[in-house]
C-alpha cells in the first residue's frame, strides 16, 4: 500500500482532517518498509474478529455486603480471535442503563456500516 493511496483511502473512509492524514502518511512513509519486511503489518494493523456473542438477563439476589439486591443486569460473553487466530472469551456484565447505551451504540455502528 503506497503512501498516496493510504492518504486517499483515509480521506474517503474516515473523518480525519488533512493534517491528520498527512501525519499518518508521513509515519507510513517512514515505517512501512520495516513493517512489511518483517511481515508484521498484518498483526500491527489488524483488530481481530468478533466470532460470537452470548448474552443473558440476570437478577442479582444477594452479595457479601447486601442480603437482598434484586438488581437486574445483562451478562455478555464475547468470543473473539486476534490477528494470529487465537480465540478467547471476554465476559462483561452491565447494568440495564449501561446495556441501553451499549445497544444504542451498536445500532449506530450498524447503520454506519450499511452506508459504507
Amino acid at each position: 500500500l503506497g503512501a498516496e493511496l493510504l492518504g486517499e483511502q483515509l480521506g474517503e473512509c474516515t473523518g480525519l482532517s488533512k493534517g491528520g492524514r498527512d501525519v499518518l502518511d508521513g509515519v507510513w512513509r517512514l515505517r512501512s518498509a520495516s513493517l512489511l519486511a518483517a511481515d508484521k503489518a498484518e498483526c500491527a494493523l489488524s483488530v481481530g474478529r468478533l466470532l460470537g456473542v452470548d448474552w443473558k438477563l440476570c437478577l442479582g439476589t444477594e452479595s457479601n455486603s447486601c442480603e437482598r439486591l434484586s438488581v437486574p443486569f445483562v451478562s455478555l460473553l464475547f468470543t473473539v480471535s486476534d490477528a494470529g487466530g487465537a480465540r478467547r472469551s471476554v465476559p462483561v456484565e452491565m447494568t440495564l442503563q449501561e446495556w441501553d447505551g451499549f445497544a444504542k451504540g451498536v445500532e449506530e455502528i450498524a447503520s454506519v456500516m450499511e452506508t459504507v
